[in-house]
């Protein structure tokens, strides 16, 4: 702004240039100065100022006074005007600040912001800053709040004084405090027992909780352990060690998990524990913590022991101790091992007279220097030889392999130069003798001839010839059952000899059954060297326990054996003299064999199947029941419009007399075995059925198309029987016979029991 100067005609002059101090009124005119105003009235005579004050007040202020003569409120520089300096000054005066004051909370008040307070001059401009900084780990409180003010006169202080003029600076301590300790959840002692070596695992853990108001989400541990109490840390754990030993804060309630890195030996230790919260509240508690040897003795004994003694001289005296073979503790020495009839460790002795010679059952403990104990049962049996003239019993049990038990089984218990005692199973397949004098030559020996006549089928066949040929493998009693002749090997010669069994339909001698003695278990084809099948008198030890296998059932030697729930059904098409069998499926066949029943056998009837070949070893003509049977281990695919076997008879015989018997079966694609039937009428086996069955001597079929075709004894022979229309009259003696039922066109097998 250009100002112009009226020296010749101005009709204004200001007042003369003024100091002031900050805190004077610049606009009060009698303390700044008023213009002299000529020619013109002085209500004309205004001003304006151009400020260059800061913003406490001080500086320059250059104030413009001027003649309005057009009365318009603004400045025209054509106006009079004149110009004033107004220098303002600082006013030196004392500055008093009030910090707040250090405080103290409990954890769930409130925490309040409190703000600086001062008194200044009537110039200064004071401001405040605050920042925070908080620990929240403290010794003397839950957490401490560090409050830092700032005061600032910004009036004096412009960052560069090396004094700090004008600057002023306060740390306030707010504690937050928490009083309520935590809890140790587990002060209890503890005992850890050694293992094999006598030495332990030295392993504990521990926690802690938090339950104040004001839960710390944190907790530190320190743990010191004294290994056998001698008053020696050995061992600290806690945050401030390093390595293995360091342990870092956790959550409330977590659990810490110490294991010392040596094994410790058998001892009593302390284990101190101690734990802290973030509010600095301590706790702490002892645990005694004992490695003590807590596994009992490992027996090592003679299960059973024979003695024989002369009871009409002299005493048995037994030691507890004569059964121990090697037993062992992981602490105690063998030879300090205590060995008793009873708990108590003083029992050692048993004496034994006639009256308590035979089979002796005892239970045998082992005791260690610690008192651990282990038991056993052990069996003893004493022999008299006849001297005493008492008596006693010896019983055992026979069942299949399969477990099933079996009735009727004669065993006979001899000895060389004596007599043989008899006797049979009972319907749990047990047996007993009772009040017998006991002699250690004794022999135990099974008999049983029994033939099952449909127990064994082409399925044990295709079995023991895959295996034979290295395409399947035997388990357990699947090989006793295999080795048919009795060699202790499983050779070809005892395939054929199994397939002429069931060929024949019967055994080719008086023995079906293979019997094994104290045998649960046949690993492989050598261990059938190692089975007896008679017991020694010396062996037994209170049971005498026998297994029997059927020769040649070997699908059936470990488990029962189910009748096949499948059927397949041939359709029988006749033209003439020949007979073609056809199935109604296509099917995958593994194996087959076949009974057929004619009206009579010749030397002209012939089998033919485009499926499979037909060998005199795989046939039999069996011209006493008039059957043929014969069977293959052929695999191959059945179709519908190729006959499976096709029959060729003389022309004066029935061709339509042809049926096939429930000895027929299939091996199926999935290895299941299934009856072969003719489909005709729909019969249920319950329809073929004779009553009463246990019965007399009269029965009565169910049936009153069903013909009775033969009866066998359960060794394979023919009953005589006589049958009127639906009544039947069987000739024989008590027992089980297997009755063979003819039924519209298909053949059936019933057991009948007669008393």
């Amino acid at each position: 702004m250009t100002l112009s100067v009226y020296t010749t005609y101005a009709n204004i002059f200001c007042p003369p240039n003024k100091t002031l101090f900050c805190n004077d009124d610049i606009y009060y005119l009698p303390l700044t100065g008023k213009p002299t105003v000529i020619n013109y009235p002085y209500s004309l005579a205004k001003y304006f100022d151009i400020s260059s004050l800061n913003q406490c007040r001080v500086g320059n202020v250059q104030r413009i006074w001027y003649i309005d003569q057009n009365q318009d409120g603004s400045f025209q520089s054509s106006e009079p005007n004149c110009s004033q300096t107004l220098t303002l000054q600082a006013v030196s005066d004392q500055i008093i600040i009030d910090f707040p004051e250090d405080k103290m909370y409990m954890c769930k008040e409130d925490i309040v912001t409190d703000k600086p307070t001062w008194s200044s001059g009537p110039c200064d401009v004071l401001g405040y800053n605050i920042s925070e900084t908080i620990f929240e780990v403290a010794p003397d409180a839950c957490y401490k709040i560090y409050r830092k003010y700032t005061v600032i006169n910004w009036c004096t202080y412009n960052g560069q004084n090396s004094n700090n003029h004008g600057l002023w600076t306060h740390t306030q301590i707010i504690k937050v405090i928490e009083k309520t300790p935590p809890t140790i959840k587990d002060c209890t002692n503890k005992i850890i027992g050694v293992e094999s070596d006598c030495k332990a695992t030295f392993s504990i853990n521990n926690s802690a909780f938090d339950d104040a108001l004001c839960a710390s989400q944190e907790l530190t541990w320190t743990v010191d352990i004294d290994l056998w109490a001698d008053g020696t840390t050995d061992f600290r754990y806690g945050q401030n060690e390093t390595g293995p030993f360091k342990l870092n804060p956790v959550g409330n309630n977590q659990e810490i998990s110490i294991t010392l890195p040596d094994r410790v030996s058998v001892g009593k230790h302390k284990v101190y524990w101690s734990v802290r919260d973030q509010c600095g509240n301590f706790k702490t508690c002892l645990t005694y913590v004992e490695t003590k040897d807590l596994k009992k003795p490992t027996p090592y004994f003679h299960d059973f022991l024979t003695a024989a003694f002369q009871g009409n001289i002299m005493n048995l005296v037994i030691s507890a101790s004569i059964f121990n073979i090697a037993s062992f503790d992981n602490c105690t020495p063998a030879s300090k091992l205590k060995y008793s009839f009873s708990p108590n460790v003083n029992d050692t002795i048993r004496t034994i007279t006639c009256s308590s010679a035979g089979f002796r059952f005892f239970t045998i403990y082992v005791t260690d220097l610690d008192g651990n104990q282990e038991s056993i049962d052990v069996f003893m049996l004493i022999f008299d030889n006849g001297t005493c003239n008492v008596s006693s019993g010896i019983s055992g049990r026979i069942t299949e392999s399969n477990s099933r038990p079996i009735e009727n089984v004669t065993f006979s218990l001899s000895r060389e130069g004596g007599d043989t005692l008899t006797t049979y199973t009972d319907a749990d397949g047990r047996f007993i003798w009772t009040d017998i004098s006991f002699y250690d030559d004794y022999t135990i020996i099974p008999d049983f001839s029994t033939h099952l006549y449909d127990r064994i089928d082409i399925g044990d066949i295709k079995k023991l010839q895959n295996y034979i040929m290295g395409l399947d493998h035997l388990v357990n009693f699947e090989y006793l059952a295999a080795d048919l002749n009795g060699d202790k090997k499983i050779k070809i010669s005892d395939l054929e000899l199994l397939k002429k069994i069931v060929l024949t339909g019967s055994s080719t001698d008086q023995s079906n059954w293979f019997f094994a003695s104290e045998t649960d278990t046949i690993h492989d084809v050598n261990s059938l060297k190692n089975i007896n099948s008679s017991l020694e008198i010396m062996r037994y030890d209170g049971n005498a326990d026998f297994k029997a296998v059927y020769k040649g059932d070997i699908t059936g030697a470990n488990y029962i054996e189910s009748d096949p729930r499948s059927i397949t059904f041939l359709t029988k098409k006749v033209n003439g003299n020949i007979v073609d069998f056809y199935l109604s499926e296509k099917k995958m066949c593994k194996g087959l064999q076949v009974e057929l029943v004619l009206p009579e056998l010749n030397d002209k009837i012939n089998i033919h199947s485009d499926y499979f070949e037909l060998s005199p070893n795989s046939m039999k003509f069996d011209n006493q029941n008039n059957v043929i049977r014969f069977l293959t281990t052929e695999e191959f695919s059945i179709t519908e419009d190729l006959s499976l076997f096709t029959v060729t008879m003389m022309e004066d015989l029935e061709a339509k007399q042809i049926m096939i018997s429930s000895f027929s079966k299939m091996i199926n694609e999935e290895n299941s075995i299934s009856k072969i039937k003719i489909r005709t009428g729909i019969h249920s086996e319950s329809e073929v059925g004779i009553s009463p069955n246990p019965g007399y001597d009269i029965f009565h079929l169910d049936h009153q198309d069903a013909i009775i075709s033969a009866i066998y004894d359960l060794n394979g022979q023919s009953i005589e029987f006589k049958q009127n229309n639906r009544d039947l009259t069987l000739i024989a003696q008590t027992g089980i016979y297997l009755v063979k039922i003819i039924l519209n066109g298909n053949v059936y097998f019933k057991k009948l029991v007669k008393y």
